[in-house]
C-alpha cells in the first residue's frame, strides 16, 4: 500500500528531529572557556580548552557567579583574589596557543575589590599582554599594556571598586609582524563589535599560550573564540538581572 504524502512528510520530519536532537543546539566556537564552576581550587581543572589546571596561590571559590546583577541569584560560581593587595595569582596553559596568523577574542569578568593603593595592579594577563587596571600611568581607568607597565593603551572607563566590568580584547595577528591589539569594556550583550577606539600596536601575540588572574579582584567567565559573537554572547540577557548573557 502506498503511502501518503503526509506521512512520508511526517516520517522525514521525524528523522530530522533526531538528528538536531543528537547535534545539539550550535555552540559558541570558543576554544577555550572557564565558567568557574567547581573548577578553582579545589577542581582547578574545570573549564575546556587547556592543558593541565590552574597553578597559583590567593585565589578562592565564590558561589555567586558575576554574570547575575540579582543578590538572590547565586548559581555558577567565581574565584576572588586576595583583597590584601599583590598575593593571588594563577596561571593556565592553553590547549592551543593564539594562531600566529589570524583572529583572536578574548573576554572576562572582573570586579575590583579594593583600589586604596595606587601602585597595586590587577587584570589578566595573555603574555605577554596584561588587561586590567594597571598600577602607573592610568591607573583609573582599564587598559591594555605590555606586561611589565609599557606600551600602555588606556580606556575611559573608570575601574570601580564593586562594579563588574566585561573586558573584551580583539588580538589580530600576522606572522613576522606585531599584533594589533584593539580594548573594548562593557560592549553590550547581542549587539554588533564596537567601533574601536583604544588599539595596540607594539607587541606580538601570534603563539601566546598562557594565561594568568592576578591581583585583589573577582574574576569569572573566562572565554577565548575567534568572532566577537563568541565570547560576548547575547545568551538570555535580562539588563534587570544579567550581566552578561553567561551559557
Amino acid at each position: 500500500m502506498r503511502r501518503s504524502w503526509k506521512s512520508f512528510l511526517l516520517c522525514i520530519t521525524g528523522v530530522l528531529s533526531v538528528i538536531v536532537v543528537l547535534q545539539g543546539p550550535a555552540a559558541a566556537d570558543l576554544t577555550a572557556y572557564e565558567p568557574f564552576r567547581l573548577s578553582f581550587p579545589d577542581y582547578a581543572n574545570g573549564g575546556t580548552g587547556f592543558s593541565g589546571p590552574w597553578t597559583g596561590t590567593g585565589f578562592t571559590t565564590r558561589v555567586k557567579s558575576l554574570c547575575s546583577l540579582k543578590p538572590t541569584i547565586s548559581e555558577g560560581g567565581s574565584v576572588a583574589g586576595d583583597a590584601g593587595g599583590f598575593g593571588s595569582f594563577a596561571d593556565r596553559n592553553l590547549l592551543f596557543p593564539l594562531p600566529v596568523t589570524g583572529t583572536t577574542y578574548v573576554s572576562f569578568l572582573i570586579q575590583p575589590l579594593t583600589v586604596a593603593n595606587p601602585g597595586d595592579f590587577f587584570g589578566l594577563f595573555l603574555f605577554p599582554l596584561f588587561i586590567g587596571k594597571p598600577g602607573h600611568g592610568a591607573i583609573g581607568n582599564y587598559v591594555i599594556e605590555t606586561a611589565g607597565g609599557t606600551g600602555q593603551i588606556a580606556s575611559t572607563t573608570p575601574v570601580v571598586v564593586g562594579t563588574t566590568a566585561l573586558l573584551v580584547v580583539k588580538i589580530q595577528s600576522q606572522a613576522g609582524s606585531n599584533s594589533v591589539v584593539t580594548l573594548y569594556v562593557d560592549p553590550i550583550p547581542g549587539q554588533s563589535e564596537p567601533q574601536a577606539q583604544f588599539v595596540k600596536t607594539d607587541l606580538g601575540l601570534g603563539g601566546a599560550s598562557q594565561i594568568e588572574i592576578f591581583g585583589s579582584a573577582i574574576f569569572d567567565e573566562i572565554r577565548i573564540g575567534t568572532t566577537f559573537a563568541d565570547v560576548v554572547p547575547s545568551g538570555n540577557h535580562r539588563p534587570d538581572e544579567d550581566f552578561l548573557g553567561c551559557l
